[in-house]
């Protein structure tokens, strides 16, 4: 049967046809400024039985290269039912009808074979629901998403199938899937022919995108990082899979401890503001005492500039956090609190899900530029280690007879910076194991280093981790509560004491400019768009890229050590045959459960591990792994 479909002749069979088995691609071409589509044949063959699949299984086999796409049917977040699985290698789609064929145990075979390279669009997303459902293992993957982020990486253009597509084989694909009631096939065991050509086009485009692509990968270079990245494809998978157990049973007693908390320090501000409202001002038809909403910034903007004639721009944190005002000090807690109510809060409890009573968050590999992980639903890295942050930590438990290890690499980022500097200074502190914080205090205020006080040791902290981001005399005040002169001095001073450190983060941003790049330690790379020198606000734009190309060798060359580290880890604990799987990763700390008879292993494992993947990128320099064995997330500060 032949259908026209975006494009496609589409033949739809349920018979393997020889003749077919070499089909030409569609193109486009523009006429009149309007893409016009060439029609020419791809073949769909739809597996609806057992039988069938073995008879294509073995013409499947053959092919060197296969793109791989699943449709997938969530009623809700924790549940999944498996509708399709797509195979192509360019020309032919097989498309499996999940919901008629109970076991499809043996595309093992396919995915499991080292020879055979499978291309997935998100590998993530699919192996997860693969692994879920038939437990299927993974051998030689290529994801055109994670390939496209890392050529990208600093740029504005978008990396999903329709963009990706288009870029390397000037076709277009429309992704309507709402549109398509895929639903049906979970209901009726039956696939429409919408449905059937949607799901064969995914499939179909990807073996010729990695070949394009992938050279793409080879001319810069970046080989070794996408193979880097193709590894924890597996690691996210795993800590998705497994999951986060919480204490729901005094979440609730938590939370209302915390709406009591915020209460009282939004009436602490009203109460200090009364003066400068009217009792009219007050809402009559509204139970409350409030002069204004905390929550709303025009109200927040005008208590600050007309009542307590404070100028400020906004009400941004950064702007609130530069004044020394009990209000500002109140406003602040009260955010904090409010933030994290509204991320996690009683909505925390919606998201375990009832089958494994477990959060399981979503974890973007690629989550910034940098090349550092992301989270979401909920985000774990909105929850501070500190303070309010510290109380939401401490619910977050290992189911019981088990134990957290938890491990955090010491001033990662710093010892990054001593490598790339090369600054006397800064190695003399990592080799001999001095206190660089109270090193570069002892030097900034003129002290002996037994001699330093706990707030000069804070004030140098904050100086040698705010460098790396750039922190200028403005930024360095208000983070100190100095005046702007004695933050340009503190500044220079420290220029001038690590002036190898400035004379790296200096010709890191040059070669940005100049190259339109930088790289990490490893060979990840960030790309710039360099303005022209007529381009409006032309000094602003320069300075944000000099900024970005001073952190991201030093943020980046840290996200490729954890990366390196969580390969390793996860790999140890399989070969140990240990009850314990890493769930959790920010920044530059790891977290695993496992029994608490493998605790101690895990905890040896885990150092090992990570200090082994620090000496890998950075010869020469000690690497320090702080781990402890605890029963909280809370617990391990």
């Amino acid at each position: 049967m032949n259908y026209k479909w975006f494009g496609f002749e589409l033949l739809v069979t349920s018979n393997y046809t020889p003749t077919l088995s070499k089909i030409q691609y569609y193109r486009l071409t523009r006429k009149n400024s309007k893409i016009a589509l060439k029609l020419s044949i791809m073949k769909v063959i739809l597996i609806d039985s057992e039988q069938k699949l073995k008879e294509q299984l073995s013409l499947i086999k053959t092919e060197s290269i296969l793109g791989i796409d699943t449709e997938v049917f969530q009623p809700n977040f924790y549940t999944n039912h498996l509708l399709t699985v797509q195979i192509s290698n360019g020309g032919i789609v097989w498309v499996i009808n999940c919901q008629k064929i109970l076991n499809i145990s043996s595309l093992n075979l396919i995915f499991n074979d080292a020879k055979q390279l499978k291309v997935f669009q998100n590998a993530v997303f699919d192996i997860q629901i693969l692994k879920q459902v038939y437990n299927f293992e993974f051998n030689n993957i290529y994801d055109t998403f994670l390939a496209e982020k890392i050529l990208t990486a600093g740029n504005l253009e978008e990396s999903n199938l329709q963009a990706i597509t288009k870029k390397y084989l000037d076709k277009d694909i429309i992704k309507n899937w709402k549109d398509l009631n895929f639903e049906s096939i979970y209901n009726t065991k039956e696939i429409n022919q919408e449905q059937l050509n949607y799901s064969a086009i995914d499939a179909l485009v990807l073996p010729e995108i990695y070949l394009k692509q992938f050279e793409k990968i080879k001319e810069q270079n970046l080989e070794k990082v996408l193979n880097l990245e193709h590894q924890v494809v597996f690691v996210v998978v795993e800590m998705q899979m497994r999951g986060t157990y919480v204490n729901k049973d005094s979440w609730q007693d938590l939370i209302v401890e915390l709406q009591k908390e915020r209460d009282k320090i939004n009436q602490s501000v009203q109460t200090q503001i009364a003066q400068f409202y009217n009792v009219e001002s007050l809402n009559m038809f509204e139970d409350s005492t409030d002069y204004i909403n905390l929550n709303s910034p025009k109200q927040v903007l005008d208590l600050f500039n007309n009542k307590l004639k404070i100028n400020i721009k906004s009400t941004r944190e950064y702007e609130i956090e530069k004044l020394d005002h009990p209000i500002a000090k109140l406003l602040l807690r009260y955010r904090e609190h409010e933030k994290l109510l509204k991320a996690f809060g009683e909505n925390l409890l919606d998201k375990i899900s009832p089958i494994t009573n477990r959060i399981h968050p979503e974890y973007r590999q690629l989550g910034s530029d940098t090349g550092r992980f992301s989270c979401s639903n909920p985000n774990f890295q909105q929850i501070p280690k500190g303070g309010v942050g510290k109380k939401i930590r401490e619910f977050f438990i290992p189911e019981k007879g088990n134990k957290y290890v938890i491990a955090d690499y010491s001033q990662q980022e710093l010892r990054i910076l001593a490598f790339y500097s090369k600054d006397p200074e800064f190695l003399k502190s990592f080799q001999q194991d001095i206190d660089l914080h109270r090193l570069t205090a002892s030097k900034l205020f003129n002290v002996d280093f037994e001699k330093v006080t706990s707030e000069q040791r804070a004030s140098a902290k904050t100086l040698n981790f705010g460098i790396i981001y750039g922190m200028g005399p403005r930024a360095l005040a208000s983070s100190l509560d100095i005046d702007f002169n004695q933050g340009k001095d503190l500044l220079d001073k420290y220029n001038i004491t690590y002036k190898f450190v400035r004379e790296f983060l200096d010709r890191s941003g040059n070669e940005a400019i100049a190259k339109g790049y930088t790289t990490t330690l490893y060979g990840r790379k960030r790309f710039y768009d360099v303005p022209r020198e007529k381009s409006p606000d032309y000094e602003r734009m320069m300075s944000g890229i000099k900024r970005a190309a001073m952190n991201h060798p030093i943020q980046g060359t840290g996200a490729d050590m954890i990366k390196l580290a969580l390969v390793a880890i996860s790999k140890r604990l399989k070969e140990e045959g240990l009850q314990a799987q890493i769930i959790n990763t920010i920044h530059d700390e790891i977290m695993i459960e496992c029994i608490e008879s493998d605790a101690i292993k895990t905890n040896e494992i885990i150092q090992n591990q990570m200090i082994n993947a620090g000496n890998k990128i950075l010869p020469n320099i000690p690497i320090k792994v702080e781990s402890r064995i605890v029963d909280s997330w809370g617990e391990s500060e």
